[in-house]
């Protein structure tokens, strides 16, 4: 029962709960009026449970469950047959009623008539027994109940008759509630259909009490939370259904935000990360109207009102212009990269010109504090600090509040808001790499249930339900935990609203797995490219097409680039590679640029149809970019580019020239890759010296005020950069002190961390996007990883002595991922349990990367082998 419950509760916290249903009551069923109170999460009225071929019922879990309350009459001697001829064709009442914080109980209710008294009888004899099963009277607020106890005095159920109706629970505290709690009028708001109890019609309904359900969810989760009851009709009628779906459908009586909207196709599927939780699209043909409706929405809103105007007031914003540049569509989507108990929310605007205003906003708030504007260059995308909190819930209601910080950047025709910085530059890395719903086979299935609509909301359930579990307290965490299982039965809930009506689609799940598939846990070799690769290999998506491709410099000192497996473009360079290629976004209209480096020249590439167009800087004696990072934020035609000794050289596009400027080097070996960041208007890179020496320099070669920063240590890891509007550096030693260092040269902290011998060295592994990190400790022969908080997430024994070097992977909805590396070419791999992956080391040149097919629940990997670039994959789930 338990478990059939906490579907609905999931579903109602992320917007989903509205499959759930009440009845709108005529004369005959106002009988129980005052029997179901105002703190009624849900009423369920059918007359359907009984009917043999139903297909509905046994297809939503807790309609499911509302047959089993039933069931227990047989407990007092009746036969399946018997009960079947109690309820056949009647309408019956399932109440679903919170019990404190910690359970939901039903209170049930059975219209009894002349013909049942049999049944009338059956439950008198319990009131004589002595023995056995029988009943224990007691009266409540003058209402006579009983209690049905076991041979053993167990409770069984309680009952009462009144007006006709059995009204009786499996919890006798539910049944007292329905009678103490002195508000009924919830109920009395809605009216009933006028069934007639003979008819051959067959009907299900359910209706949320939105009130109800909003106090309740507030009860048992985290602060801040946001759900979804206020977007979901009062009532759902439920549709024949098919072998793969089930849909309820309703009048949309109530909202007049889409009057006068067509129902338009959602446009933004292409935005949405694969490890989204859910996604909500507010898409609309008219924008005056639709604004001019959301106004009148947000005047109802005192709280929403008194900040709308302290804003105003204050940073003198016009909300109208950032309305007037609103263009056809909203989303906001929500997903979960982190150990912490928050909403990582991305709003997703269509636009033309919203850049503008918001810089502007950006600017007064920034002027008002006497600061200047935060923005810092990630990936070529300028990401800027907006300076205002729950600035979309200020715009569009209360749905999208969970902005305690909010970022914005342009996406093609796009703003992206978001949450934190960390949120946006996850989003950005997942959705650049094409890791979308739109490019997803399992999503696509689930969207094919779509129409036009002007409001849609889809939930995952997979990553909804992991979601769910860090926004409710550690109970219910815990029994979405134990019951993930019953709950994966729905792959995804899908609710649709227009100007008429609204309709609930719950998908079923067709890819539940029973048993292990063949090749479970194994590394399969999928295909190979025969090149020998000089350079690390560089795996891009085709912003045409979308399809992936490697670019790669060969023996013969050629670049090539790959798709399906085909070369489609080189060119050659005048030696080898001597760093990484990156990614850079200078050109304005480019969509996609890279830069490299070899002993002599700079290469800027720049994508055109056919591969790239390359620009070759001329010949420069003693470069020395062995390992170097480059400045992004620069408004001219220049590059500049900074070595791991902190030597600048800056690449003038337009002369073609490249010249070395005069900064002065630094002795003695540094960590790379170096971190970028900008710091009261100006750039750093941050250089780490292997001796714990710490600077932040300019492209210039000046160096940051109170910079550098010596601390005692040796350290093997590259710094790290984290927070959001106050960053900080991290840094561990080898010997395990942890430190957190401001941009203004002060040691905020310094953490040593347990280290059970001598040899125990410490060194930090950041994940892929440059985002998330965890720590290891090992002494040689056994790894210890621990995550930011310094718990220990698992242990790998049995390793060989030698060198140890953590690779970590977060791979979003797919889980994460360890690699541990020899310090020449062998790699094992590992999940979070430290379990072994793949069953098999791997050797590769370069680090392997990393990837998650949803679509065929394995994780795919790119190695570059002595004469291949290669892709296997291991089979998860």
């Amino acid at each position: 029962m338990v478990k059939r419950k906490l579907l609905f509760l999931g579903f109602a916290l992320l917007g989903i709960g509205g499959f759930i249903y009440y009845k709108q009551a005529k004369a005959s069923n106002n009988r129980i009026t005052n029997f179901i109170p105002d703190n009624t999460l849900v009423l369920l009225e059918t007359n359907e449970i009984s009917t043999k071929k139903n297909l509905v019922i046994p297809r939503i879990p807790l309609i499911a469950n509302a047959f089993s309350e039933y069931q227990i009459l047989k407990s007092i001697g009746l036969s399946q047959k018997d009960l079947e001829l109690l309820i056949l064709k009647k309408t019956l009442y399932s109440a679903l009623l919170s019990e404190g914080k910690d359970q939901l109980s039903f209170v049930n209710y059975l219209p009894l008539t002349s013909d049942d008294q049999d049944f009338k009888d059956r439950l008198d004899e319990l009131n004589h027994n002595n023995t056995g099963k029988r009943v224990i009277p007691h009266t409540t607020k003058g209402f006579k109940v009983l209690e049905v106890i076991d041979e053993k005095a167990k409770p069984i159920f309680a009952y009462l008759i009144e007006n006709g109706y059995l009204i009786f629970s499996k919890s006798s505290i539910a049944l007292e509630e329905s009678i103490l709690h002195s508000e009924n009028n919830w109920i009395k708001t809605l009216k009933l259909h006028n069934f007639n109890a003979q008819s051959d019609t067959i009907f299900t309904r359910t209706h949320i009490n939105q009130t109800a359900v909003d106090i309740f969810l507030k009860a048992i989760s985290v602060p801040n939370s946001v759900n979804f009851s206020s977007i979901f009709p009062k009532s759902l009628d439920w549709l024949n259904p098919t072998s793969k779906s089930i849909e309820a459908v309703s009048p949309n009586t109530s909202s007049t935000l889409f009057e006068g909207q067509k129902s338009l196709t959602v446009q933004s599927f292409n935005m949405i990360p694969n490890i989204c939780s859910y996604a909500l699209f507010m898409s609309f043909s008219n924008r005056e109207k639709l604004t001019n409706q959301l106004i009148k929405n947000l005047e109802k809103n005192e709280k929403i009102n008194t900040i709308r105007e302290r804003v105003s007031n204050k940073f003198d914003v016009e909300f109208d212009d950032v309305y007037n540049k609103i263009n056809q569509e909203i989303s906001l989507c929500s997903f979960d990269n982190s150990g912490q108990n928050l909403q990582n929310k991305i709003l997703i605007i269509k636009q033309k010109g919203l850049s503008n205003p918001l810089k502007i906003i950006s600017s007064k708030v920034a002027q008002e504090s006497k600061n200047d504007v935060f923005n810092v260059q990630y990936g070529g995308f300028s990401i800027t600090d907006l300076g205002i909190r729950e600035f979309p819930m200020m715009l569009f209601g209360e749905i999208y509040a969970g902005f305690e910080e909010c970022y914005f950047t342009e996406y093609k025709d796009y703003i992206i808001m978001a949450s934190s910085l960390r949120t946006m530059q996850d989003y950005l890395v997942l959705v650049s790499k094409g890791e979308v719903w739109s490019n997803s086979t399992k999503i696509n299935k689930i969207l094919s249930y779509c129409l036009p609509a002007n409001l849609t909301l889809i939930a995952e359930n997979a990553q909804a339900l992991k979601s769910l579990q860090k926004l409710l307290n550690n109970q219910w965490s815990e029994k979405i935990n134990s019951n993930e299982k019953a709950l994966s039965g729905i792959q995804a809930e899908i609710l649709q609203s227009n100007s008429t009506e609204s309709r609930l689609i719950l998908v079923k799940n067709s890819e539940v797995v029973k048993s292990k598939p063949k090749n479970f846990d194994k590394w399969i070799k999928l295909k190979g490219i025969a090149v020998e690769s000089i350079s690390k290999p560089m795996y891009l998506t085709n912003p045409k097409n979308k399809n992936p491709q490697i670019l790669v410099q060969s023996a013969d000192f050629q670049l090539n680039l790959f798709e399906n497996g085909k070369r489609i473009w080189n060119h050659p360079l005048n030696g080898t590679l001597v760093g990484p290629l990156k990614r850079i976004k200078y050109a304005k209209g480019a969509s996609q640029q890279l830069i490299g480096v070899t002993k002599s020249k700079i290469f800027v590439l720049t994508r055109k149809d056919k591969g790239f167009g390359v620009l070759e800087s001329k010949p420069l004696k003693g470069l020395k970019l062995e390992n170097f990072n480059v400045f992004e934020n620069e408004t001219d035609e220049n590059i500049t580019l900074v070595s791991e000794n902190g030597q600048s050289y800056q690449f003038n596009q337009e002369k073609n020239a490249l010249t070395s400027l005069k900064t002065n080097p630094f002795p003695g070996q540094s960590l790379t890759p170096m971190p970028t960041i900008i710091h009261k208007g100006t750039e750093y890179v941050v250089i780490l010296k292997k001796t714990g020496k710490l600077y932040l320099q300019s492209a210039e070669g000046k160096i940051a005020p109170n910079f550098p920063v010596s601390i005692p240590g040796t350290f093997v890891s590259i710094p790290l950069l984290e927070g959001d509007n106050s960053v900080f550096i991290r840094i561990i030693s080898e010997q395990g002190d942890l430190y957190k260092i401001s941009l203004e040269g002060k040691i905020l902290e310094k953490r040593q961390l347990f280290r059970p011998t001598s040899e125990a060295k410490f060194s930090m592994a950041i994940d892929e996007n440059g985002t998330d990190w965890v720590l290891m400790r090992t002494n040689g022969k056994e790894v210890v990883v621990l995550d930011k908080y310094q718990k220990e997430l698992l242990t790998i024994k049995d390793l060989n002595y030698g060198k140890k070097v953590l690779g970590y992977y977060n791979l979003g909805v797919a889980g994460k991922y360890f690699s541990v590396h020899n310090g020449f070419e062998s790699y094992r791999f590992f999940n979070e349990n430290g379990e072994g992956i793949g069953q098999i080391s791997i050797d590769s040149k370069f680090k392997p990367i990393l990837s998650y097919s949803d679509s065929y629940k394995k994780i795919i990997m790119n190695i570059t082998s002595p004469s291949h670039l290669e892709t296997w994959s291991v089979k998860i789930r």
